[in-house]
């Protein structure tokens, strides 16, 4: 694979101490920042029976106190020092991921070691640690295509160690003890059951070193890892689920080889070919040819013993489901016979590559494949190898999976709307579940304060690692088109952003969705190509092009630029409206929108925004509505198209491995002409109207959010509220020490809860935006904690806040370049708003500047008197 990476990429490095933890380390110098990952060869697959969900448990309490640790002290450390923590559990690992500053990445060393053989598991923070866990359960319980297909997973894997869920079962978790977690522990998490993988601004033999003294001194222990029982998978199983949802959806899964196997290239190859993009079988023969679905997607639910290969369809009908199903696998047996077409197979192994290459540009990603694959197959260096497979072989590979997609082999698993009386079936299983929630919660109680940070207190920030921020060079079209452009060699791709200059709001008040409807038919067929043949086109170069109101954005692989700016100047110039392409699009924003309501914390910000900019083109809805999709003419949104994808006052930005010819590529672009675009006159803002908006739902949580005005991009105040959002929120790195973040940890009424101040801020107001879930029985607490810390946060906010806040803003500047399409978004702002090439230099300088009364100051004339809309979406 090495050949396909741009110059100055390295292999991993790999070391083993003495007591067996592995160090995987791969030097990338693309930022100032180290990601660092500890990967531990446990998951929920090794739990016993009467002890599920332990493996993830762990997960939740491993960060929460230690012998020198308080629960705090971890949360407290990455925020001070500008980091970034979080954790996963799958059914075959278990990890634990930091990203710092290059100044401060080697805290992590000593924090990790204190976790691999103190962890206290104190029995009032596991009960509080417990009520979140229940939450996340709640969370996930509402998420219905997770919920799907987690409980085929379980059905299909009946009888083996993956059959239990990750979380675990309710009744298992009511008894779990930390005597039960000690045990675990004690069993799984030894230096030689751990990979420590880090990726990013780091020496080789600097992490040796480190890890030699930190964690070298952790004593190995005997492992006795239970062995995986023979198992054979079952006949056809069946999952159906009857929901409160507007659109239906089907699960088809095929149990395949798992990692173990080394076959996950082949895998992802063979899911690109049958159902992954419009270029596939299914897509073209279900959507495109029959008309069936509206719909199609494939990818691969990826475990180290055995993984499902999923075909997923949003079907028209639910009449049609059958239909549909039967439609599959005649199509997938028919592949399965054929021999297997050069250009289709060509088509996957791009689109194959471009996925690999998109990940290795993020340093958690990176870092993320590179542990998987180690702790799967042994070998450090085989996401570098990933894509080494000549023809030959793969055909062979291929032929010899599709003996695993027969059609008696498949499973499946639907989503349905409620039938009736099933909802009032439903509501009351639901409100018994809550009814056991809080009986069993209220035994295990927790009795003592959030403990203080210690260890924090001896740990001081140092000043960033300089970074000479990169900067773009502009070129003027003849046509009036800015092209903004920066060579990254990193790696081989490259990453095209257009912004026009009419977007959302501009759409008419009657016809919201109207840019959004237009922007997808640009890539349904141009005069050249009709849209089956264009997605083949686009495709078959391994590229992406993905477009929304008023922007277009491409991905490509370094040798086909000129290509891609040839097809981007076609979509721009040519696309022809076919009728059949409008109605086909229509049906599938329609979906969408059906799909959108579905999903409660997501459609919470159409409300918001509704009321927040009411009578305003920012508060209408982006997707546009059912009645306007199905208002829309043909002629309406050719004449969209005419007046408005033009290059008059656009932008395009282009930042990747650019080849020493490219700007000759640009000369395609100037045969794309267009009219000016008035400027947009914006009404003046109405008043907001504190008030309630109760939105009733089926759901097993309720979403509850707080919403109110704040202020433009351009206000002189917006620097001091974005570190006042950072003390709150701590948005810019998910801060886990933010004040919200505090009473989630304080009261375990929700699982997760964040947002903003500032908000979609642009030349027009952003919005105050909070956003959680809780259960039913818990609105009205939490809405008072809230709304109390809402009131009182400004004035409590201590030296030690303020300069964890500015200086995590600082060093986040740097996130801004780490792949190219940060690079892309960063530059179209920097052009946006007309600011300075040294802007990134400034932003330091005035950062320093701020104060800590300044910002108290801005966020009193932000937040006081400022009336807030409450918005609730649950069960009445």
């Amino acid at each position: 694979m090495d050949a396909h990476f741009a110059r100055g990429m390295l292999p991993v490095v790999k070391y083993v101490l003495d007591n067996g933890l592995t160090l995987l380390v791969r030097p990338t110098k693309t930022i100032p920042k180290v990601a660092i990952q500890l990967w531990y060869a446990v998951g929920s697959r090794h739990e016993q029976p009467g002890k599920t969900g332990l493996a993830h448990l762990l997960e939740h309490m491993t960060f929460k106190g230690t012998d020198i640790l308080s629960e705090t002290d971890i949360a407290v450390v990455t925020s001070k020092l500008s980091g970034s923590t979080n954790a996963f559990t799958s059914r075959d690992y278990t990890g634990y991921m930091f990203e710092f500053p290059t100044q401060h990445w080697q805290v992590s060393l000593p924090l990790l070691a204190e976790c691999m053989r103190d962890c206290t598991f104190k029995p009032d923070l596991l009960n509080s640690e417990l009520r979140a866990v229940i939450q996340e359960l709640k969370l996930y319980r509402d998420d219905y295509g997770a919920t799907l297909l987690d409980e085929l997973v379980q059905k299909i894997f009946k009888g083996h160690p993956y059959e239990h869920p990750i979380i675990g079962y309710k009744q298992d978790l009511w008894q779990a003890t930390s005597a039960d977690l000690h045990d675990f522990y004690r069993k799984y998490y030894t230096p030689n059951n751990a990979v420590l993988v880090v990726v990013g601004d780091v020496e080789p033999e600097q992490l040796r070193v480190l890890a030699t003294e930190y964690l070298g001194p952790l004593e190995r222990a005997p492992l006795a890892i239970p062995p995986i029982p023979a198992w054979h998978p079952p006949a056809g199983v069946t999952v159906t689920l009857h929901r409160d949802v507007q659109q239906p959806s089907c699960l088809v899964c095929f149990v395949v080889p798992g990692g173990k196997a080394r076959l996950d290239y082949q895998v992802d190859v063979l899911s690109w070919m049958l159902g992954a993009g419009k270029g596939s079988l299914l897509y073209r023969t279900l959507v495109d040819e029959e008309d069936l679905v509206l719909d199609v997607d494939a990818y691969v639910y990826d475990l180290f013993e055995h993984s499902l290969l999923c075909i997923e369809v949003e079907p028209k009908q639910v009449a049609d489901i059958d239909r549909i199903i039967a439609r599959t696998h005649e199509l997938i047996a028919q592949f399965c016979q054929l021999p297997i077409a050069e250009i289709a197979l060509q088509r996957a192994r791009k689109q194959t590559e471009t996925d690999t290459l998109s990940a290795l540009e993020s340093l958690e990603k990176q870092a993320y494949m590179i542990g998987k694959y180690y702790l799967c197959t042994g070998s450090e260096n085989y996401l570098f190898t990933y894509l080494e497979h000549d023809n030959n072989t793969l055909r062979e590979d291929l032929a010899k999976l599709c003996t695993y997609l027969d059609a008696t082999k498949a499973h499946l698993g639907k989503l349905l709307p409620f039938e009736a009386g099933h909802a009032d079936t439903w509501i009351r299983e639901q409100e018994q579940a809550d009814a056991d929630d809080e009986r069993l919660l209220a035994k295990r109680l927790r009795h003592t304060a959030l403990e203080p940070a210690q260890f924090a207190q001896q740990v001081a920030a140092q000043p960033p690692t300089p970074f000479q921020y990169p900067q773009h060079r502009v070129v003027a079209l003849p046509n009036g088109l800015r092209v903004l452009f920066h060579h990254n060699p990193q790696v081989p791709r490259i990453e095209v952003i257009l912004e026009l200059k009419a977007q959302f709001f501009y759409d008419p008040p009657e016809l919201p969705g109207l840019h959004a409807f237009m922007s997808v038919l640009l890539s349904e067929g141009t005069q050249r190509l009709n849209g089956v043949e264009l997605a083949a086109e686009i495709e078959s170069y391994g590229m992406t092009l993905a477009s929304a109101a008023g922007y277009v954005a491409m991905s490509m692989l370094t040798p086909d630029f000129a290509k891609g700016l040839t097809i981007l100047q076609e979509v721009l110039t040519t696309s022809t409206f076919a009728p059949e392409a409008v109605e086909k699009v229509r049906e599938y924003l329609l979906a969408s929108i059906r799909a959108h309501w579905d999903e409660p914390f997501e459609f919470v910000d159409d409300l918001v925004h509704k009321a927040i900019y009411e009578g305003h083109p920012y508060g209408q809805s982006r997707l546009g509505t059912l009645e306007s999709i199905q208002k829309i003419t043909r002629e309406q949104l050719i004449e969209c198209y005419r007046a408005h994808v033009t290059p008059a006052a656009a932008r395009l930005c282009i930042v990747g491995d650019l080849s020493d010819n490219y700007l000759e590529s640009l000369a395609v672009l100037n045969n794309w002409q267009g009219p000016a675009v008035p400027d947009k006159q914006f009404p003046p803002l109405k008043p907001v109207v504190a008030r309630e908006i109760v939105y009733p739902m089926n759901r097993d949580q309720t979403v509850l959010c707080f919403a109110g005005r704040s202020v433009p991009r351009t206000h002189p105040d917006y620097d001091k509220l974005l570190v006042f959002d950072q003390v709150l929120s701590g948005s810019l790195l998910g801060s886990m020490n933010s004040r919200l973040f505090t009473l989630r940890e304080e009261t375990g009424l929700f699982y997760a809860i964040g947002g903003s101040v500032i908000a979609n801020a642009d030349r027009q107001p952003g919005m105050i935006l909070i956003k959680t879930m809780t259960s039913r029985e818990h609105v009205a607490q939490a809405e008072s904690m809230i709304k109390k810390l809402l009131a009182t946060v400004i004035d409590t906010i201590t030296e030690d806040e303020f300069v964890t806040a500015r200086d995590g803003i600082i060093n986040s500047l740097v996130n801004n370049f780490e792949t190219n399409r940060q690079m892309a978004l960063a530059f179209l702002i920097l052009d946006r708003f007309n600011l300075p090439p040294d802007y990134f230099y400034r932003r330091l300088d005035d950062f320093y500047r701020i104060t800590l009364d300044e910002v108290k100051v801005a966020a009193h004339k932000l937040m006081d008197g400022n009336p807030l809309v409450v918005v609730k979406i649950g069960r009445k």
